[in-house]
C-alpha cells in the first residue's frame, strides 16, 4: 500500500446540497436567498462548493433561477467550485423512462438517447462559457457502464472540455482507470456504486489499496464522490471529496460533532422538534451530557438556542465543521496511529 500523507489542507471538501428551505434568519425576520447565502458563507467559513450543471445550465431540463442565483454568488466570491454534470439526476430520469420505477411521463429509450445527447451538448456549452471559473468538472457518467462512460469522456474531450473521468468500482474499474491514465487524465473521480456493494469493510479496503497504488504509479490525483467517512478521508491520500451530509443533517435537526476521543464524526439531534427513536438526541440525554453539548457548540462560536431552533444556524454550524474543523482530526489521527477500523463512522 502507498504511504499515507497527512497533508494539512487536503482533501479539499466540496459541499453540495442547497438550503432553499430557509426562509427566516436567527432573529426571526424574513431573509432573501442572497441574504441567506451570504450569511451562511460568512458564518460557516465554507469556500468550496459542489454544484450540478443540471440546475445551472440554461438549456438543461431542471434549470432553476434560485439555484443559479446561489451559483452566481459563489462565482462572485471566487469560491472553489466542483461542477457535477447532473448525471445522477439524468440516471434517475432514465430509470423512470425505461420502466424501472413508476412515472406518469414515461418515455421511450429513443427519447432518452435524444435527451442524453441534448444534455451533453448543453453541458459542453456550459463548460465553454463558465468552465474556466471552476476548479474541476465531471464526466457525464449517466450510466455505470464503463465503456459508455469512456465514450462520453472522449466526446467531451474532443469538444474541448476537460472533465474528470469517473470509475464506479465495477469489475472493469482497473482496466478503465489505466486507460484514463494513459489518455492523460490528471485527476480521476471514484464513484461509490460498485464499492457500496462490497459487503465487508475489509474488501473495500483491498479495493482502495489497489486504486491508490495505481494512482501513485501514474501520478494521478483522486476525487471521492460522497466520501466523508473519516476512515476514507484520512486513511487515503485523496485530493478532494464532496458531501451533502452537512445539509441533510441540518434539515433533520442534527448537528455534526468531531469526536477527538474516537476520531469520528458524531451526529446528534438537537432540534426542539421530535426526533426518531434511533437518533442520538440532546432531548433524551442526561443533564451532564446536555451541558457538554451546549458547551461544545458555544466553543465553536455558535449559540446553542439558535442552532436548536433555527434551520439556517444548523446549516452554518454543520458547514463550519466540514470547512474549518474536520481537518483538525488529521493530526490527532496521525499522532494516535489510529487503526483503520477505529475511524469508521
Amino acid at each position: 500500500m502507498i504511504p499515507i500523507h497527512f497533508r494539512k489542507n487536503t482533501p479539499i471538501i466540496y459541499l453540495s446540497g442547497f438550503f432553499s428551505a430557509v426562509k427566516k434568519g436567527p432573529n426571526g425576520k424574513e431573509m432573501s436567498l442572497k441574504e441567506v447565502t451570504e450569511y451562511w458563507r460568512k458564518k460557516s467559513g465554507a469556500k468550496y462548493r459542489c454544484y450540478s450543471a443540471m440546475y445551472l445550465a440554461p438549456k438543461m431540463k431542471y434549470f432553476t433561477k434560485r439555484m443559479n442565483e446561489v451559483y452566481e454568488l459563489s462565482l462572485k466570491r471566487e469560491d472553489g467550485i466542483l461542477m457535477d454534470s447532473g448525471a445522477h439526476s439524468f440516471h434517475n430520469f432514465m430509470k423512470a423512462a425505461t420502466g424501472k420505477i413508476s412515472s406518469k411521463k414515461r418515455q421511450k429509450m429513443s427519447d432518452v438517447a435524444s435527451l442524453r445527447d441534448e444534455h451533453i451538448a448543453a453541458y459542453i456549452d456550459f463548460i465553454k462559457a463558465d468552465g474556466r471559473k471552476w476548479d474541476l468538472h465531471v464526466n457525464f457518467d449517466y450510466v455505470h457502464d464503463p465503456e459508455e462512460c469512456y465514450r462520453v469522456q472522449h466526446v467531451l474531450w474532443k469538444a474541448g472540455a476537460n472533465p474528470m473521468p469517473v470509475v464506479h468500482g465495477d469489475e472493469k474499474t482497473f482496466e478503465y482507470f489505466r486507460r484514463y491514465c494513459k489518455d492523460g487524465a490528471k485527476i480521476i473521480g471514484l464513484g461509490t456504486g460498485g464499492i457500496n456493494n462490497r459487503a465487508a469493510w475489509d474488501k473495500k479496503r483491498v479495493y482502495y489499496d489497489m486504486i491508490f497504488n495505481l494512482a501513485a504509479k501514474h501520478g494521478v490525483r483522486i476525487h471521492g464522490f460522497a466520501q466523508t467517512y473519516l476512515s476514507m478521508m484520512f486513511f487515503y491520500d485523496w485530493y478532494s471529496v464532496d458531501s451533502a451530509t452537512w445539509a441533510k443533517c441540518s434539515a433533520f435537526g442534527k448537528l455534526i460533532f468531531p469526536d477527538t476521543k474516537s476520531n469520528t464524526l458524531r451526529m446528534i439531534h438537537v432540534s426542539d422538534r421530535h426526533s426518531v427513536a434511533s437518533d442520538l438526541s440532546y432531548n433524551k440525554s442526561p443533564k451532564n451530557v446536555r451541558k457538554a453539548i451546549e458547551r461544545q457548540i458555544n466553543d465553536y462560536g455558535f449559540d446553542f438556542e439558535k442552532v436548536r431552533t433555527n434551520l439556517i444556524e444548523r446549516y452554518c454550524f454543520n458547514a463550519h465543521i466540514y470547512a474549518q474543523r474536520v481537518h483538525e482530526l488529521k493530526e490527532i489521527v496521525e499522532a494516535s496511529r489510529a487503526k483503520w477500523k477505529s475511524l469508521l463512522l
